[in-house]
């Protein structure tokens, strides 16, 4: 008996306008439609049926999913490819930045000004006064005189600003993620595209997040508690507890592409069942690009230091290249982890 073709997207043998997935043993129920271009390409669409099974179709990607990881050198060289090729997105973080940082600074002001009663101005000309001195008889008069609103209405727009704030952030990483995945698998998609289609996703991030806080929140008591009874236990448990954020990290990064683009279903098992025997490779890859942002950063921010402290009136411009480098960082450490996603046969929802 031959053996059996590797899970991928084919040709439906029942309709010849559909992809049809193989899920490595049988044909499964989930269909796309396939474009006319393509088959006259030869690209996605050209493949068939042979006496051993369905001939891959061949993807439109130059790495098709599912064909083994790319080496390091390879995933490093490709997502400075992708930034060239998706230079918007650099835009896209900057406006996401910029956002979500006048969301909480709005925030922030409003919750604050509304704790101390209306004087929050008071105390900023007070505290950015050149001569300001705590240890004055004056400046301790007027810090006690300061009354306190901590109700839950006061602390309101702070919790809104965070909760709009940080859904910003999030809509813009599950949008860079939709578009950078179907930059490799050879669809096109607008970035307006990419940006509504993650509104149907925020919650699935949310939930995640989530989930991520809750098991974080939970081995810290169970390690606490333990360690409270039987003092010993810590030496092994607090090791542990510290380890704990590296080992899970490849399932976590690769769960956060799930939900921005797989399958509807529990995002950290469909993750951890895609490393599984690949974990240490993934995880290198994963480490390296994040030592290359670090080290990008790093090098960025020495002459940037230097600028400042030569003129400061040259702040601003300091702050918007450090602000920039750091964006471009993070949309490195994305591509390489939709790549990894992709390099482990992750299916995209919108195939299905």
């Amino acid at each position: 008996m031959s053996e059996l073709p590797p899970a991928d997207w084919y040709p439906d043998p029942e309709d010849p306008d559909q992809y049809r997935y193989w899920d490595g043993t049988a044909w499964s129920e989930h269909r796309a439609p396939r474009y006319a271009e393509d088959a006259d390409a030869g690209g996605p669409g050209a493949g068939g049926l042979s006496a051993g099974g369905p001939v891959p179709v061949q993807q439109a990607a130059d790495h098709p999913v599912g064909s083994g990881l790319r080496s390091p050198g390879a995933l490093i060289s490709e997502s400075f490819s992708l930034l060239k090729r998706c230079w918007i997105l650099c835009i896209l973080s900057l406006v996401a930045s910029a956002a979500s940082s006048v969301v909480f600074i709005v925030g922030f002001y409003w919750t604050a000004d509304r704790v101390l009663m209306g004087r929050f101005n008071e105390v900023l000309d007070t505290v950015l006064n050149p001569d300001f001195d705590p240890e004055s008889p004056v400046t301790e008069a007027f810090f006690r005189s300061l009354e306190w609103n901590w109700s839950a209405g006061s602390l309101l727009p702070l919790a809104l600003a965070l909760i709009v704030g940080v859904s910003i952030l999030l809509i813009y990483t599950i949008a860079v993620t939709r578009f950078v995945d179907s930059d490799l698998r050879g669809r096109r998609v607008t970035i307006a595209e990419a940006l509504s289609q993650s509104m149907g996703r925020l919650l699935r991030m949310i939930g995640l997040a989530v989930q991520i806080v809750v098991f974080a929140v939970v081995a810290m008591f169970i390690t606490f508690a333990v360690g409270a009874s039987f003092p010993p236990a810590l030496i092994i448990l607090i090791p542990a507890l510290l380890a704990a954020p590296i080992v899970f990290w490849p399932v976590i990064s690769i769960a956060s592409v799930v939900v921005s683009v797989g399958p509807s279903e529990w995002s950290l098992q469909y993750s951890a069942r895609l490393i599984k025997g690949r974990f240490w490779a993934v995880l290198g890859r994963l480490l390296l690009i994040l030592v290359i942002a670090v080290a990008i950063g790093i090098l960025a921010s020495m002459p940037l230091t230097a600028l400042t402290t030569a003129s400061e009136e040259l702040w601003w411009l300091s702050t918007l290249v450090s602000t920039i480098i750091s964006n471009i960082s993070g949309l490195l450490i994305t591509f390489v982890t939709v790549m990894v996603y992709h390099d482990l046969g992750g299916i995209s929802q919108d195939e299905h």
